[in-house]
């Protein structure tokens, strides 16, 4: 009787180690979820969930505490990253400078309102729409190489150097007349 109450006390004990085993491997699973779903979320820039902190369990509450102050950083970081990029981007469109960035594959990955404007078009997607344009005479390019998230690109700035031109060629009749004019009271200096 002692053998088999032992081998019952044997089998209860088992029994609860393997149910015990079985609810921490469960937990454990359940945590693992939570921790791939606040990086999917993350990554495909979903801010809009929040772990309860509310449960029976306090270490259920520490873990949804710490994922949820996670959410929280990395949403705030996403949102100063956003404000400076508008920021950047007014600036750009601020000045009169086109300014065009272009991988090696001559697809254009940003510019700015100049560049469309200087460009005389709505949508740049890629240098063939603009090569026939770059060549204009009116237009001033100056090209820098770069690295961007670990790509080649190169930043061209355009200028519009037409009004240059013009007051170059404004100071030229300027000077042609001055000539022509002291040449003719040359020549009509004698006369007199």
């Amino acid at each position: 009787m002692n053998n088999q109450l032992a081998i019952i006390v044997l089998l209860v004990i088992l029994v609860v180690l393997v149910a015990v085993n079985i609810w921490l491997y469960r937990h454990y699973r359940r945590n693992i979820k939570k921790v791939t779903f606040l990086f999917d979320a993350i990554d495909n820039g979903d801010f809009s969930f929040n772990f309860p902190t509310e449960k029976r369990f306090k270490e259920d509450n520490i873990l949804h505490q710490s994922l949820n102050r996670i959410k929280l950083f990395l949403q705030h970081t996403r949102e100063e990253q956003m404000d400076r990029e508008k920021y950047y981007e007014q600036i750009l469109n601020a000045v009169d400078t086109g300014i065009l960035v272009v991988d090696g594959h001559d697809n254009i990955l940003q510019h700015n309102q100049a560049a469309l404007r200087l460009l005389d078009t709505d949508v740049l997607t890629h240098m063939n729409q603009v090569k026939e344009k770059l060549k204009d005479e009116h237009l001033a390019k100056h090209e820098t190489q770069a690295m961007l998230k670990d790509k080649h690109v190169r930043i061209i700035a355009l200028s519009d150097v037409s009004h240059e031109l013009s007051n170059q060629e404004v100071d030229s009749w300027i000077k042609l007349i001055r000539v022509l004019t002291h040449e003719i009271m040359n020549t009509i200096t004698p006369v007199t």
